[in-house]
């Protein structure tokens, strides 16, 4: 596994529930009162419990915010120690599919001068962050740091999305896209947003099945990756035709699957995140949309996204088992984290079939449920993941 590639998914395998523990280097300037500058360098760990959102799928939840602490051992130039003790509150977005995190904390400083108050703003993008602090009893006026957190200031990249993305070397959602020649009203923009996200999932499955046989998974799971893939084309192009039904007209084509070295720990914390949860919201959100569709041909669409859906998550949870049966303590060590990850809301700006505050009730059953369903399996038992 490339470093690459497990800073991706460090966040989903590793980070606190519900929380976040980061830990890294910062270097900054000081600009004070008794030297007019100098340089301030050190390490900073922190550890932050979210009271809104989570640190699970933060890309579909409400705007994350925390409580916290934080503790840096630095130096001012080659000398004089430093050790500052805070608390803090933090608040972080990924509405434009970056995570942002905003923290202000406050605490005691502890230098050659003697104890002193001290205060600290921060803004980080994973895995980097920029401050500004004050510490006026020790001297430094203001300093300015930038810095590296390991699993980020308050949140990790956000992971999750309803359905199955087609992932990068690097462990990120592919975004899907299409080339529109004409846009049609706005019921066409939604469907042409579900042909590309459709045809991305054709990928996400052929590249499955792929990196299942280079696994040495059974032959039933690599065939079903396949039928998923198959499942998948003809979604695209359903949805496709609908947005031709109101008025779009647009070149799609199949995107190419991303190739990755295969690797079990990956596929198994792969197969619960976009398996059980994405794809069981996907279906559960088809669900809701067939019974509440006014069109029947739009409910029969819809009824049978939501079979073909459902099964994709069942080939998930039936890949989780399979890895972690053959995969030992690695697998359950990586997908152990996951089991007690709270419940997120999808994003206000996600469009589609389904009002956004529903959206979020289903986002927030298929993830708990969800999280009971992994704890189930990894206690030995093998349940199905139906709807919650």
């Amino acid at each position: 596994m490339g470093p690459g590639l497990w800073l991706g998914l460090a966040s989903v395998a590793s980070a606190a529930p519900n929380g976040s523990l980061a830990a890294g280097p910062y270097v900054g300037a000081v600009f004070g009162r008794r030297e007019p500058v100098g340089v301030s360098w050190g390490l900073r760990v922190s550890g932050y419990a979210l009271v809104q959102g989570n640190a699970f799928c933060p890309n579909l939840g409400d705007p994350p915010i925390g409580l916290g602490a934080a503790a840096t051992f630095g130096l001012r130039n080659l000398g004089r120690p430093r050790v500052t003790l805070a608390a803090g509150v933090g608040a972080g977005s990924h509405r434009s599919g970056l995570p942002i995190d905003v923290l202000v904390e406050g605490g005691l400083a502890i230098g050659a001068e003697g104890p002193s108050f001290h205060g600290e703003g921060l803004v980080g993008t994973f895995p980097a962050y920029a401050s500004v602090r004050t510490d006026p009893g020790l001297g430094e006026l203001v300093v300015v740091q930038g810095g590296v957190a390991y699993l980020g200031l308050l949140t990790s990249p956000g992971i999750c999305k309803p359905g199955r993305p087609t992932r990068t070397a690097a462990g990120a959602p592919r975004e899907a896209t299409a080339v529109v020649e004409r846009p049609g009203d706005e019921r066409a923009g939604t469907w042409l947003d579900d042909a590309g996200a459709e045809g991305e999932a054709v990928a996400a499955f052929v590249g499955l099945a792929a990196e299942l046989a280079a696994c040495g998974a059974p032959a039933a799971l690599v065939g079903a990756a396949w039928s998923a893939a198959a499942d998948e084309v003809r979604h695209t192009q359903a949805a496709a035709r609908w947005a031709g039904r109101f008025g779009a007209v647009a070149a799609l084509a199949l995107p190419a699957p991303v190739v990755r070295a295969p690797d079990r720990v990956r596929l198994a914390v792969e197969a619960f995140v976009d398996g059980v949860v994405g794809e069981g919201l996907a279906a559960d959100e088809a669900r809701w949309a067939a019974a509440h569709a006014k069109d029947p041909l739009l409910a029969a669409h819809h009824a049978r996204i939501a079979a073909d859906e459902a099964r994709h998550a069942a080939l998930g949870g039936a890949i989780v088992r399979w890895a972690q049966a053959t995969g030992g303590d690695e697998v359950r060590d990586a997908l152990r984290p996951l089991r007690d990850a709270a419940a997120p809301t999808p994003r206000d700006t996600v469009a589609g079939h389904v009002p956004r505050r529903t959206r979020r009730a289903l986002a927030s059953r298929r993830v708990a449920w969800a999280g009971r369903w992994l704890g189930a399996a990894l206690a030995g038992f093998t349940p199905a993941p139906d709807a919650p």
